[in-house]
């Protein structure tokens, strides 16, 4: 009598580990899920409840439907909803994997919402400033703090000119967009009540540009 040898014998399937689904096996056990969601009331059908049983089945699909389309979709609906929250509170960034938008304000400028050494600094996008500068009220929340001697840089700003000291900052993020050890300027108290984001962060970048009331920062 033949006898089969262990390494021949069948062996179970390994289990199916969750963690291990891509996205399209998920969509795969969403639909599976469906079709036994369907097959499993059919079996508890009567004519009494007929009516009802389809529709709550219907209300089922649909819900099931969205869940796809919404797992589908998802990283088209994270940009949409960045588009819309840029337009409706400007310096919020759009940041599409390659390049980061943001929309003009109604003075006309580009606030650009940044992290600069883990803090929140509030930026106006300016081509004609050689490097960074820093208002003092956001300097002192970064921990920078200087003597009167030690501004003694002339820099020109839109309340004319006035003088600055140099520092290093650690990092400077927009979106996913990161740089660091960015060389900035910080101006005496009083000499600006913003921030600009200029070239010594700017020329960092592959490119940008304004187009209509829209700022693009390709990276």
């Amino acid at each position: 009598m033949a006898v089969m040898s262990s390494s021949t014998m069948l062996k179970p399937d390994a289990p199916l580990m969750i963690g291990s689904l891509d996205g399209d096996e998920w969509m795969y056990a969403v639909y599976l899920v469906a079709l036994l969601a369907f097959l499993a009331s059919g079996l508890v059908f009567s004519r009494a409840h007929l009516r009802k049983q389809l529709g709550a089945l219907a209300a089922w699909a649909a819900i099931i439907a969205l869940l796809v389309l919404a797992f589908a979709f998802r990283n088209e609906a994270g940009f949409v909803w960045q588009r819309f929250a840029s337009a409706l509170l400007p310096g919020q960034v759009t940041d599409t994997g390659s390049e980061l938008q943001f929309e003009r304000d109604r003075n006309g400028m580009f606030p650009l919402e940044a992290s600069v050494n883990g803090v929140s600094v509030r930026f106006l996008f300016d081509t004609g400033a050689s490097s960074i500068l820093l208002s003092d009220e956001d300097a002192k929340k970064l921990g920078f703090r200087f003597a009167p001697d030690e501004y003694r840089i002339v820099v020109g700003t839109a309340n004319g000119t006035t003088s600055a000291a140099r520092v290093v900052l650690a990092d400077v993020t927009l979106g996913n967009l990161k740089r660091t050890g960015i060389e900035a300027l910080v101006a005496q108290p009083g000499a600006t009540d913003v921030s600009l984001l200029g070239h010594s962060f700017l020329d960092t970048v592959k490119s940008y540009e304004v187009r209509g009331d829209r700022l693009i920062i390709r990276y």
